[in-house]
């Protein structure tokens, strides 16, 4: 059994998965001729060429803004005493 696995920051399909073995999307490539040859036969084939919509992961705050943010939690809650 064939799945596809996508560049998590494109979306792009990067590969095919068969197994634990990943195939890259090569047309010289045997096993990738071989996928294309099951994929054919399929009632509905894996679409390997188009790309699926992906969603910016969640911004990841940095040491620096950590502090800035826990430092200026500590001046407001002294000037507000």
């Amino acid at each position: 059994m064939y799945k596809i696995n996508y560049d998590s920051p494109t979306g792009k399909p990067c590969s095919i998965q068969k197994g634990n073995m990943s195939i890259p999307i090569e047309p010289r490539n045997m096993d990738f001729v071989d996928f294309l040859k099951c994929n054919k036969q399929q009632k509905t084939p894996l679409n390997y060429e188009k790309s699926i919509e992906v969603e910016p992961p969640e911004p990841v705050e940095t040491m620096k803004e950590k502090i800035e943010r826990i430092v200026d939690a500590k001046l407001a809650a002294t000037v507000t005493k």
